[in-house]
């Protein structure tokens, strides 16, 4: 794969290359840092910048580990993905909510790649506020994070029961999202049945093509 200019660095997770970056239009001035990869897949592998990757991660949410105070939102930032990269991973889920801006940039700045939700859906549909807040909660956020190199999926569920509406809802939602972003894939972590030392994923979503 070439360079898409001279001297251009591509973003990885081992090396994630920044630039600063300047838009200027109608008299207002726009900064900021921008990284600069593809992502695509070969079969069951991953593929960033034309070379195949294994995704070693773990999930984590904010909640721990300090409390939720605004002055230790950066160290527990800067602690969780430290942890991360102490363990060797290479990728973190966000869950189970859209995750502050400022993660997704310190991601972004560090040696991780991120999964990015914009939309959890909880529960099921009569108990959630997702049905009516899940499109407008998915526009908001990758208008917001589309541009970050870290982000390399999009999650859209997690763990809902399999009915009919959710799975009407959630291939609806899917497509929005194709229609925001087509250049990332979406996912949804589905419910797992488990006898003995054997796993089953029975959801119809996981036969469908999002």
């Amino acid at each position: 794969m070439t360079l898409p200019a001279a001297g251009l660095e591509f973003w990885s997770p081992e090396h994630p290359k920044l630039y600063r970056v300047t838009l200027a239009a109608d008299g207002d001035k726009l900064e900021d840092e921008m990284g600069f990869r593809t992502i695509e897949t070969d079969g069951t592998k991953y593929c960033s910048t034309g070379s195949r990757f294994f995704c070693a991660a773990f999930r984590f949410t904010l909640k721990r580990p300090y409390p939720r105070r605004p002055r230790q939102q950066r160290q527990r930032r800067c602690t969780l993905l430290g942890w991360a990269r102490e363990l060797g991973c290479n990728y973190v889920r966000l869950v189970h909510y859209p995750h502050d801006e400022r993660m997704t940039r310190a991601a972004t700045a560090w040696n991780s790649s991120v999964v990015g939700n914009p939309c959890v859906l909880g529960g099921t549909l009569r108990r959630s506020r997702s049905a009516q807040e899940g499109p407008a909660t998915t526009r908001e956020e990758i208008a917001r994070d589309r541009d970050k190199a870290s982000i390399i999926l999009w999650s859209i569920a997690n763990e809902t029961p399999a009915t009919a509406a959710r799975t009407q809802f959630l291939e609806t939602l899917a497509g929005n999202v194709r229609a925001l972003d087509s250049t990332r894939l979406v996912t949804a972590a589905l419910l797992v049945r488990t006898e003995g030392k054997d796993k089953f994923i029975e959801d119809p979503l996981a036969h469908r093509s999002m």
